[in-house]
């Protein structure tokens, strides 16, 4: 199970105090890794040296262009991505899905609730991948 083994997320995101929160709250209640980059950063080579489990992206963050240029990398197409949205509007939620996101979390949000919809994100992707 994803939760028993220590997971590494990429988190992507400008704002620096919501990274900040983001980064703290999945390490706290997960003890996951959790590698952070702004998507005026490199954070496509990040990606591919890395390896994370799962990218969790803001809307804010150039969340189309960020989605297109992971599908369209070989190293990374298969990272499941997560997007935040600041609005619960199901056309921006399927706009994401289209764009590539596997899910999409409306803000705001609990961070036990986002942990655990990781996890199950990351659970059916290896289950996907090893079928």
């Amino acid at each position: 199970m994803p939760s028993q083994r220590l997971l590494c997320v990429l988190l992507i995101e400008y704002v620096d105090d919501i990274r900040a929160i983001l980064r703290f709250s999945l390490e706290t209640l997960s003890g996951w890794q959790v590698i952070t980059a702004t998507p005026d950063q490199d954070w496509l080579a990040l990606a591919q040296q890395e390896s994370p489990d799962v990218i969790l992206l803001d809307d804010q963050s150039n969340s189309s262009e960020i989605l297109a240029q992971l599908k369209a990398d070989a190293q990374t197409h298969d990272i499941p991505a997560l997007c935040l949205v600041a609005r619960d509007r199901l056309t921006d939620q399927l706009q994401l899905q289209r764009d590539g996101a596997a899910v999409v979390v409306a803000k705001p949000f609990d961070p036990i609730v986002l942990v655990a919809t990781i996890s199950a994100l990351v659970e059916s992707h290896v289950q996907d991948t090893n079928s």
